[in-house]
């Protein structure tokens, strides 16, 4: 490619058609891949989710793939990105992260669910959140019983207690 880097199979890229001067044919020229605007969806650790503004599809990215050296990417902020086919998993994911404008302070925090506010006289004053199942069900009981192991006398009679006190 024109910058130096290398397409791969399924890779989108741009480019000009010439007509050689030696042998007469077609040929590709100024060759890049081609870039695509979104903003970043979400960061978990060392990788994020980039979406695209045509598509409304997001794309994994990992922040070894941001470049000019940007370090503090953040949820929300404008970014042009290219698409790659990973050889690993075949499925397409965004290189070459360029940051174009940061969100705004407030638009990282409007995502975040509102925060339950106590007086900081209560005793325990803190954030409690009830934790949710995948399904978006409540999740985890708040208490939950531990099973006893069974007692002694059952393990030697082999029975149920109720059977025997029939």
């Amino acid at each position: 490619l024109q910058d130096g880097t290398r397409a791969g199979v399924g890779d989108e890229v741009v480019f000009s058609l010439v007509r050689s001067q030696r042998s007469g044919k077609l040929v590709a020229r100024k060759v890049r891949q081609k870039r695509r605007t979104g903003w970043v969806d979400s960061i978990r650790g060392s990788f994020g989710f980039v979406r695209a503004h045509a598509s409304e599809r997001s794309y994994f990215f990992h922040l070894s793939e941001v470049v000019d050296g940007v370090t503090d990417l953040r949820t929300g902020d404008e970014v042009s990105f290219a698409l790659s086919v990973s050889a690993r998993t075949k499925e397409r994911n965004a290189t070459a992260v360029q940051r174009t404008a940061m969100a705004p302070p407030a638009a990282a925090a409007s995502k975040l669910p509102p925060l339950p506010v106590r007086k900081s006289t209560e005793v325990g004053a803190g954030v409690i959140r009830q934790a949710k199942g995948p399904d978006g069900t409540r999740g985890f009981a708040r208490f939950r019983a531990r099973l006893a192991p069974p007692a002694e006398d059952e393990l030697q009679a082999g029975a149920p207690a109720e059977a025997a006190a029939d």
